[in-house]
């Protein structure tokens, strides 16, 4: 469960970002930010990656755990976004396989019946939701996540072996609810993490759905907000976030994303 009471002031220049800590599995910490998705304003989007970005990096740095960047392709289409991803598709380089959310039911095909029961005016559901997987690297992968950050559809992961290793770690753990045979053999399986499957996760399950990943930062829609989770204690985060929102405040005007990894 979450905690209302106990919010962080992540950023102190206007507008501000407030993060409420969430209660986890034991070994990891993390906040959410809430946000409505599509992020409309520029100054609000860049000050929130530049910080997460440095956070992140200043927790574990890349000589510690590569990063990832992942997309959720389900609204992409909003703003032209799908047209962003594939005028840099060669730069990118996007794979695709399933994204998972541990708490609802698995992919399946729609059957005769799940179109008669639906309710008039409702969208059918989609059958199963799709996950990129970007191989950029360097400055290279920052400017994906970067111009990607604020659609609602970005993941970030940290971890030693970087994505790579999270999916071949976690690959058969995510697949054990599927019962579907069109759904077993995908390139690859990604969890999609909210705050409903986070609310009652055992430290065991965060081990399935994450392996050695270090730091998964997702903008969750369902949510509206960005989750912030961290394999670490709630000091450490904590004084990770003290010392950026005091530099924050020195700086003026806010700086730049740093892309160096």
């Amino acid at each position: 469960m979450t905690s209302p009471a106990i919010a962080k002031e992540l950023l102190s220049e206007e507008p501000q970002f407030q993060g409420e800590e969430l209660q986890l599995a034991a070994g990891w910490s993390g906040y959410a930010i809430p946000l409505q998705f599509p992020l409309k304003h520029e100054r609000e989007r860049r000050e929130l990656l530049a910080f997460l970005w440095d956070l992140s990096l200043s927790l574990f740095p890349p000589a510690e755990a590569d990063p990832t960047a992942w997309l959720l392709m389900d609204n992409l289409h909003r703003d032209d976004a799908v047209l962003r991803l594939s005028r840099n598709a060669r730069e990118w380089k996007p794979t695709y396989g399933l994204g998972l959310w541990p708490d609802q039911a698995p992919p399946s095909m729609l059957k005769r019946e799940d179109i008669l029961n639906m309710e008039w005016g409702s969208k059918p559901r989609l059958p199963y939701h799709s996950v990129a997987m970007l191989h950029a690297t360097g400055s290279m992968l920052h400017t994906a996540w970067s111009t990607m950050f604020g659609t609602g559809s970005t993941v970030l992961t940290l971890g030693a072996g970087g994505g790579s290793t999270l999916l071949d770690t976690t690959r058969e753990y995510l697949k054990r609810p599927i019962t579907d045979e069109s759904f077993m053999d995908f390139p690859f399986y990604f969890p999609l993490l909210g705050r409903n499957a986070l609310r009652h996760a055992t430290d065991f399950q965060m081990e399935g759905w994450l392996g050695p990943t270090q730091l998964y930062l997702r903008e969750s829609e369902e949510d509206n907000a960005v989750l912030l989770l961290v394999h670490t204690t709630k000091e450490r985060l904590q004084e990770a976030i003290r010392q950026f929102t005091e530099s924050s405040r020195k700086q003026t005007p806010a700086k730049e994303p740093h892309a160096a990894l």
